[in-house]
């Protein structure tokens, strides 16, 4: 079964020592969506899809990817 929210990020945010990349970011994408992620350049893009695929880890809140935190299962099924 397929979760209706395959992306989910809930109070996420991210420091690189005293400069924080990521506030307080809650982003949810809906079941069978299409969306861009946009901004200009230092504005936490790149961080905060890391984060969602599990690549780097969060500082402070929870990301779900297809119902789970972020795993290789998962990952291969991000296109």
């Amino acid at each position: 079964m397929t979760p209706e929210r395959p992306l989910k990020l809930t109070g996420v945010s991210k420091w690189f020592g005293n400069f924080q990349a990521v506030r307080d970011l809650d982003f949810d994408v809906p079941k069978g969506s299409i969306v861009g992620f946009l901004g200009p350049n230092g504005a936490g893009k790149s961080t905060s899809l890391r984060m969602a695929l599990g690549v780097m880890s969060t500082a402070r809140g929870s990301v779900s990817l297809f119902g789970a935190p972020p795993n290789l299962h998962a990952l291969k099924r991000v296109g």
